[in-house]
């Protein structure tokens, strides 16, 4: 975990590490069974706050991985409580029962709950997720339970070789 919080520094991550160790965790429970109750009680997502000018520089020249369409869950259906907003969201992003944690990068837009929307995203390791990518695959967002529900468009310009 601490390397795992050392390499998520590099790339801008400010929250904490017991965040990426709750996440570690979170984790390794899904791994074991994805619909064990045990993965479902844990409701917490990365600390986010004000962006310094490293991590907004770091947000603007990062070139995403792939597309996807995205709907977030609404409240009522034990989905988020509020949009999505901002620079960037982070969380594990899930393809074939596989997490990898990822940015959607958002740019400031809001996604609001309920509606589609078509969001670029960058794997913090690339090359974990790159054989699971292709167009069609469904994907789940994940805030220690499905947030979202989506499928990837397109891969992106480095992807396709």
């Amino acid at each position: 975990m601490k390397q795992m919080f050392l390499d998520l520094r590099e790339l801008g991550y400010e929250g904490s590490y017991e965040r990426v160790a709750a996440f570690g965790r979170q984790w390794k429970v899904g791994q074991m069974g994805r619909g064990n109750s045990a993965s479902k009680s844990t409701n917490r997502q990365f600390e986010s706050g004000p962006l310094s000018k490293t991590s907004q520089t770091i947000i603007l020249i990062m070139k995403p991985d792939a597309i996807i369409r995205v709907r977030f869950k609404k409240t009522a259906e034990n989905g988020r409580s509020s949009a999505v907003e901002g620079e960037f969201y982070a969380c594990p992003l899930f393809i074939d029962g596989q997490a990898y944690d990822c940015r959607l990068l958002l740019s400031g837009r809001c996604l609001e709950l309920g509606e589609y929307y078509e969001v670029p995203v960058k794997f913090l390791h690339r090359d974990f997720a790159i054989l699971q990518l292709a167009a069609g695959k469904n994907v789940v967002l994940w805030e220690g339970k499905d947030v979202a529900n989506g499928s990837i468009v397109s891969l992106c310009e480095g992807l396709l070789a």
